[in-house]
C-alpha cells in the first residue's frame, strides 16, 4: 500500500515536492489543511518538535516540562520527549513558546543534537564559512558548522546561513529529509 499525499500549493516542481511526498508517505509531516501545505509559511516550535519527534519515534514519559505545555496540547507529547532526549530547551527555564516561530539557528542547534542522538557520535566543525558567519549567535556557531558539513542544512541567497530568518515550512521538510538520509 502506498501513501501518496499532494498539496495544491506544492507542484511538481517545487524544490521540497519530492522531500515532502516521502515525509507524508511517512506520516512524519502534515499539512496546515487537507490540501494545504503552505511551503513558504513560517514553522513554529511545536511543528518543528512534532515533526522531528515523529521521524525520530521519540518516546515520551508523559511528564511536563514546561508549563506553557500542557496535556491538552496536541504537541505536549512531542516536545516533552525531545526535552527529554536532550535535544531541546525552553526558551526560558520553564518556558517552551510551541506557537513562536523558530529560527535558522535555532532548528541547526536542535538538529546537531538530534544526530548526536541518532548517530551515538558528536560531531565538530571544522569552521562556520559562510557570508554572515558574525551574525550567527555564539551558542549556535558550532551546530551551524555541524549541520552543515553533515548537509543537514544548507545556506541560503548565496553563501548565507541567515541564522535570525524565520525557518518555512519547505526548509523543515527539507532539514527532516536530510536528517531522515542519515537514519539509513
Amino acid at each position: 500500500m502506498e501513501y501518496n499525499k499532494a498539496f495544491q500549493d506544492v507542484p511538481l516542481s517545487h524544490w521540497v515536492n519530492q522531500a515532502l511526498k516521502i515525509m507524508t508517505a511517512l506520516h512524519v509531516v502534515e499539512g496546515r489543511s487537507d490540501n494545504r501545505f503552505e511551503p513558504n509559511g513560517q514553522a513554529t516550535r511545536a511543528e518543528f518538535i512534532a515533526v522531528l519527534a515523529r521521524l525520530l519515534d521519540l518516546p515520551s514519559d508523559g511528564n511536563n516540562y514546561f508549563e506553557d505545555v500542557s496535556s491538552s496540547n496536541w504537541y505536549q507529547n512531542a516536545v516533552n520527549a525531545a526535552y527529554q532526549a536532550g535535544m531541546i530547551r525552553g526558551r526560558t527555564e520553564t518556558k517552551f513558546v510551541p506557537n513562536g516561530v523558530i529560527t535558522r539557528e535555532e532548528v541547526a542547534v536542535i538538529l546537531e543534537h538530534a544526530y548526536a542522538y541518532i548517530t551515538g557520535k558528536t560531531a565538530v566543525a571544522s569552521s562556520v564559512t559562510f557570508g554572515d558567519t558574525s551574525s550567527i549567535s555564539e551558542w549556535a556557531k558550532s551546530s551551524v558548522g555541524v549541520v552543515s558539513e553533515q548537509g543537514l542544512m544548507k545556506g541560503i541567497n548565496g553563501n548565507k546561513f541567515a541564522p535570525k530568518q524565520f525557518i518555512t515550512r519547505a526548509e523543515m521538510v527539507q532539514a527532516m529529509y536530510n536528517l531522515f538520509l542519515k537514519l539509513k
